[in-house]
């Protein structure tokens, strides 16, 4: 009686302490992004070096600093799979080409980011009363399907300084129409107080943006059909009182008549544990009206019962710092990337992280995908508190500390293909701090896993710990019978700076890659698609006493499939030998081991993976 006593004492702290954490967590706000001071630095010196990295990634122009692309909430890269146009808009470098940090001007490529021709003019051209532009957004506007450059409307959105260029809380938009010169630029003084999310995207009539406003938790809605008239909607459901406490805009998709848009909240609508959760809701109308959220309650899958909250990754600073990403697959389903956090030290917020992929099977039911978890894959130990080389009074990186792991998705024009890109430290024994680098992995729709996680830059030295993704991916026929997907990829680093610390006030370089994320050949009509390297989740989870385990490989190879307890020490070996390409299944006994947590990991040439499991008796 006595045991049971203490039991049931015991499992009603653990949920009363989770419950208290969850409504601790759901009172922290979001990290406001930092401003920049406009003035020019006098120390600021050309560099000539440039960085050798894996994807063959092309320098596009140069920017004031390193401020104006810092956040994982907007897109500044956007690719029209019709006309195969590509385009970057970023924040002019005020030292020689641009009046001021503030100036907005774009790059646009027809030759598969080869070749980046600027823009005749800026964004604002002259047709703005102040030039305080910071975090932008862009999307290609292609109405007919034109394969002519001059067809094509190059959108942009913005933040916008204060008169006194000291604070956010004003907007900007504009439009170019032939990707050359601006046609127009608009700046919005009126009330609410904007904040500094501003992701852009267009349904090929309609070009719409969406703030989340600096005076309440609530969310404007904006669209335009050719800038004569730009529609302010307040939805119902964005109102302040449906989020507790806050939200940040995860972006938004437009795909056969259906608007889409992502958030992370507090809503108001309590799932889990509370707090911080991702949602989304959609438009039927172009966004006149919007449905009420979908939210993901993602505690209650088995695989995810020990993590407690989404990745937070600036510890301890008083505000939450969340990153994801929207994309929609041809039969109008959502898949969300985001993070989430095993608490190790509550104490330090240090934690086991998992990069995920939660996706529709059907309208709000969900399964999901790991696409990376663990100490060593996903861990805390990175450089977003470097050394205070500016005398700012915080640390300064390339991305100043405020883009994370930085998760993005893309897809193809046919909506059945998709690439992951983050960016994320590998742990390497012995070593305090390491510089990030950045990752992609692909999943076509039919595939039950991600594939082999790859390497975009593999710098020894720098830290590339923010990038950008565009949404679209490019599908190109030699007319030979082979078909390459190519991503588009890119960051930005300070200009001749090959090494792990940066001044963020100095030249910085955006970079961008087309980078091949698959290729498939026809064969008599047959389409056949190279198998990649994948580490499956086990089945069943939680399991008593055994479970299967599935891996492929794409050619024979030397494979290791060991099992380690959570404290790292190794418990069996499955597998130490050589294995057939293709699918392989081992089926893991634990009648001799205890009830807990296990991990189970593989090697097979460069390929490393592991998984978390359950062991419940």
């Amino acid at each position: 009686m006595t045991k049971r006593f203490v039991t049931l004492f015991l499992a009603l702290l653990l949920v009363s302490s989770l419950s208290m954490f969850g409504q601790e967590k759901s009172l922290r706000t979001k990290a406001p992004l930092k401003i920049d001071q406009t003035t020019k630095v006098d120390s600021w010196a050309p560099g000539t070096d440039v960085p050798v990295t894996a994807a063959n990634y092309v320098a596009v122009d140069t920017m004031h600093n390193s401020f104006g692309p810092s956040t994982p909430t907007i897109n500044p890269i956007s690719y029209d799979p019709v006309s195969g146009v590509l385009a970057l808009v970023h924040r002019g470098n005020g030292r020689t080409y641009a009046e001021g940090s503030g100036e907005l001007w774009w790059n646009y490529s027809t030759d598969m980011g080869v070749t980046w021709p600027r823009s005749t003019t800026s964004v604002q051209n002259g047709q703005t009363s102040q030039i305080f532009a910071r975090y932008p957004s862009m999307t290609i506007k292609n109405e007919f399907g034109s394969t002519n450059l001059a067809d094509l409307w190059g959108a942009f959105a913005w933040p916008e300084l204060g008169p006194t260029g000291a604070n956010f809380g004003n907007m900007g938009w504009g439009v170019t129409i032939g990707l050359e010169i601006s046609e127009f630029a608009e700046l919005d003084f009126d009330p609410p107080n904007y904040s500094s999310n501003v992701p852009t995207f267009t349904d090929g009539q309609y070009i719409y943006w969406v703030s989340d406003n600096g005076d309440d938790n609530s969310i404007r809605f904006f669209r335009t059909v050719d800038y004569s008239n730009v529609e302010k909607i307040d939805p119902p459901t964005w109102a302040a009182s449906v989020f507790s406490t806050g939200n940040i805009t995860m972006g938004g998709v437009a795909y056969n008549g259906v608007l889409y848009t992502a958030v992370q909240a507090t809503f108001d609508t309590v799932v889990g544990l509370g707090g911080w959760e991702p949602g989304y809701c959609k438009s039927t109308d172009q966004g006149t009206t919007w449905s009420d959220w979908f939210i993901i309650d993602w505690h209650d899958f088995p695989a995810f019962e020990s993590y407690e909250e989404l990745w937070d990754w600036r510890k301890d600073d008083g505000f939450v710092s969340y990153a994801g990403d929207i994309e929609v697959d041809k039969n109008g389903m959502v898949h969300l990337l985001f993070g989430l956090t095993d608490l190790a030290d509550s104490a330090d917020e240090e934690g086991y992280n998992a990069i995920v992929e939660f996706f529709e099977t059907s309208e709000g039911v969900w399964d999901y995908n790991i696409l990376a978890e663990g100490f060593e894959d996903v861990n805390d130990l990175s450089l977003y508190e470097a050394p205070d080389i500016s005398g700012s009074g915080s640390g300064d990186d390339p991305a100043v500390g405020q883009c994370g792991p930085s998760f993005f998705l893309a897809t193809n024009a046919d909506r059945d293909f998709f690439v992951a890109q983050y960016n994320i430290a590998i742990y390497e024994a012995g070593t305090d701090s390491i510089p990030c680098e950045m990752f992609y992995q692909t999943r076509a729709l039919d595939d039950a896993e991600w594939s082999l996680r790859t390497n975009l830059t593999e710098t020894a030295e720098m830290n590339e710990d923010g990038g950008h993704l565009a949404p679209f991916l490019a599908t190109v026929d030699d007319g030979a019978g082979t078909i390459t997907d190519y991503a588009f990829s890119g960051f930005w680093y300070e200009a001749g700076n090959t090494t792990r610390y940066v001044d963020p006030r100095n030249e910085h370089v955006f970079y961008i890659a087309a980078v091949p994320v698959r290729t498939t050949t026809g064969v008599e009509g047959d389409v056949n698609t190279v198998m990649n390297y994948s580490l499956l989740q086990n089945y069943p989870n939680p399991f008593n006493p055994s479970t299967k385990i599935d891996f492929t490989i794409p050619s024979n190879e030397y494979v290791t499939l060991k099992i380690y307890d959570i404290l790292g020490n190794e418990v069996a070996s499955l597998v130490s030998e050589e294995r057939n390409a293709g699918l392989n299944s081992v089926v893991f006994d634990a009648s001799n081991l205890a009830s807990g947590m296990y991990v189970y990991k593989i090697n097979a040439g460069q390929f490393t993976s592991s998984k978390k499991m359950m062991l419940l008796k």
